[in-house]
């Protein structure tokens, strides 16, 4: 992982979008356009080194390795 990378915003973004099950409802959420958030999402999954979501239409579900 390359931590200096990693910010807030993307943890924020990651966030909004499980909460809410996709990009589009996580960008309203955070008051962002969706391709802002996409593109922080894509950015932080390749800070991490790993898929968070599986994408499924225009629905997000959690990697079931990242669920609670």
């Amino acid at each position: 992982m390359n931590a200096s990378r990693l910010t807030l915003r993307q943890l924020q973004i990651f966030v909004a979008i499980a909460n809410n099950g996709g990009t589009t409802a996580g960008a309203n959420a955070l008051a962002l356009s969706q391709s802002a958030t996409s593109a922080a999402l894509i950015e932080l999954e390749s800070v991490l080194g790993k898929q968070l979501f599986d994408r499924i239409g225009l629905d997000h579900a959690l990697i079931e390795a990242f669920e609670p």
